[in-house]
């Protein structure tokens, strides 16, 4: 998976972000943001496309 794919998971300001991008010659990455209190279904998790300037 790592050819293919790199997977960050970060804390941030109470949230879960969980973070995957493509690796190749033009990287998009998919984020998804956890509330912090909530109990989450991560088989439903929804990933929306972000351009990798962050």
């Amino acid at each position: 998976m790592s050819e293919y794919l790199s997977l960050s998971i970060t804390g941030q300001g109470g949230q879960t972000r969980i973070r995957i991008t493509t690796t190749d010659a033009h990287p998009v990455s998919y984020i998804a943001i956890l509330p912090g209190a909530v109990m989450a279904d991560l088989a439903s998790l929804q990933f929306i496309a972000q351009s990798d300037d962050s």
